[in-house]
């Protein structure tokens, strides 16, 4: 039963990142609109960023390294260079859960946090166990921009 989850989050991820380009794995992309299902949802408990560029970002930063942050907000992730944001207020309140020591980044901007659990020289695969996601994913390493490690650079495609 795991197997058929692994294959179906691999094919997910795949489709999504197949067509990736490695010049806006940085970039952020805005998280879907939920007023149309929810007008009084709000993000009490947010950080708040803003982009270089004027945009507001709430959403809570729930890792981060020397490249990117990862944001989440309602039950989407997103990434966003750390060189993009010019200012970040922490919200002391936000709940940022446990659990995301390591983070891939995708060459789409799709990003992963949780942790590294292998990386397969032979098959060309990482093996990644994401927050909230009871399988293990299985993520081409051709597809990846960059992978951090506690923190550290472990692997950059560039």
């Amino acid at each position: 039963m795991q197997a058929n989850h692994i294959a179906v989050g691999l094919l997910a991820f795949g489709l999504v990142t197949g067509f990736a380009t490695t010049g806006s794995a940085q970039a952020f992309r805005p998280f879907d609109d939920v007023t149309s299902t929810c007008a009084t949802c709000t993000c009490k408990l947010c950080d708040k960023l803003t982009l270089k560029d004027g945009k507001v970002v709430e959403a809570v930063v729930v890792a981060e390294n020397p490249m990117f942050y990862v944001l989440a907000k309602y039950g989407e992730w997103r990434a966003v260079g750390v060189d993009q944001v010019a200012k970040l207020e922490r919200n002391p309140n936000a709940e940022r859960g446990t659990g995301h020591t390591d983070q891939l980044l995708a060459k789409d901007g799709l990003v992963v946090s949780g942790v590294l659990i292998s990386d397969n020289a032979a098959t060309g695969y990482v093996e990644f166990a994401s927050v909230g996601v009871t399988a293990h994913m299985k993520i081409l390493k051709s597809m990846v921009e960059a992978i951090y490690k506690a923190g550290k650079l472990y692997y950059t495609a560039k």
